[in-house]
């Protein structure tokens, strides 16, 4: 997702040196080129921009990083100082609560000054996305529960109506803001995904491909040397600054989504190949909560009577006793690495009555789990 900058300066070398820095610099596009600083107030109140770069030998320009700090927050401020002004004017801007850098920079520092203030940027709506998801999700497991049903079952028909849903309730959670949606969508996608691998639906992190939903940056024009920059984007109006943000979430959430699918839909075939290797693999992710027939022979893609006799016959063991041998596995493990009672075992090895939990501990090992602790805990 590009960062929008405006360039405040009316010098058109100076503009034409910040534009060549600024083209070699990925994921960034100069939006407006604006003379001086009394300009540039109707066209922050008007349009929506990331980054606002001013020059010191433009006048007002303290009073303009002021007003961004005051009226424009989401937006990020750097006093750009050029050549033997650089010795004269090295203190502090004097706008430290300006999200931007807080002294002058130098068009050779341009770059890492940039560099600087776009990773501001991207911290500051990371954050902003993982408060809003941990004050939120608790009250939307359903839609959680709606993604992961339509990646473990492949049925990527249903997914156009769930990420209008999920837009819809991601903006809910931003209210009146809407700079974190593309942030916050990224967030719902790593969560969904971890999720997914807990379950044995072994998807990858869509960030790594990121780069495949971004905006193509508009590649500078070739131009005479004496021929004055344009703005290599359209500027965005604020009325339209929602929308541009909602389609850059939108865009994620199918990327995302259509990623998870793909290699979901891999993962089934794999396991059609080898249907008790998957039966397995999913028995041993979800031990924790109930396990039905009816939704391993779907992951398996075979019916529920063919399912049975095929693993009794590969493992000796029928489907619920192997899924009874992995929850005692693990509770083997909790009795003798952890302090929990064994109530907190039970619930966690996917049993609701730890009264049952015991009865069928005590039938394999031959001891209740407490007395199985007190014997073997300490010689680990």
């Amino acid at each position: 997702m590009n960062d929008r900058i405006v360039l405040v300066d009316g010098d058109e070398t100076n503009l034409i040196r910040i534009t060549e820095t600024l083209a070699a610099i990925d994921g960034v596009s100069i939006d407006a080129f604006i003379a001086d600083s009394e300009q540039a107030q109707p066209w922050l109140r008007q349009h929506y921009a990331d980054i606002c770069m001013i020059s010191t030998s433009v006048a007002g320009w303290q009073r303009l990083l002021n007003d961004i700090h005051l009226y424009y927050p989401e937006m990020c401020g750097i006093a750009l100082i050029h050549g033997d002004a650089v010795h004269s004017l090295s203190q502090p801007t004097g706008q430290q609560g300006v999200r931007g850098l807080s002294n002058p920079v130098a068009l050779g520092d341009l770059a890492e000054a940039v560099r600087q203030v776009r990773g501001q940027i991207a911290v500051a709506r990371r954050h902003e996305a993982n408060q809003l998801m941990l004050a939120h999700l608790s009250h939307h497991r359903s839609m959680l529960e709606r993604w992961l049903e339509a990646v473990a079952s492949v049925h990527a028909h249903v997914l156009p109506v769930i990420i209008v849903d999920t837009l819809a309730m991601l903006e809910a959670w931003t209210g009146e803001r809407f700079e974190p949606l593309g942030e916050l969508a990224q967030a719902w996608t790593r969560f969904a995904a971890n999720e997914l691998k807990k379950q044995g639906v072994a998807v990858t992190d869509a960030a790594a491909s990121a780069a495949s939903v971004k905006p193509q940056r508009p590649q500078p024009q070739s131009r005479a040397p004496a021929e004055p920059p344009q703005p290599a984007a359209q500027p965005l109006k604020r009325e339209d600054a929602r929308r541009h943000y909602r389609l850059q979430a939108v865009e994620w959430l199918e990327h995302a989504a259509n990623g998870m699918i793909a290699e979901a839909a891999q993962a089934y075939m794999q396991t059609k190949d080898d249907p008790v290797s998957g039966i397995k693999s999913y028995i041993e992710a979800n031990y924790a909560r109930r396990v039905t027939l009816d939704e391993l022979a779907a992951r398996v893609a075979v019916s529920r009577g063919h399912m049975a006799k095929l693993f009794k016959s590969h493992t000796g063991m029928t489907i619920w006793a192997y899924c009874i041998d992995i929850r005692m596995r693990a509770a083997r493990e909790l009795l003798l690495s952890t302090s929990l009672k064994s109530y907190e075992i039970a619930l966690r090895v996917g049993y609701e009555n730890s009264i049952h939990f015991s009865r069928v501990f005590k039938k394999i090992h031959g001891m209740n789990p407490i007395v199985y602790r007190r014997k073997f805990a300490g010689k680990r």
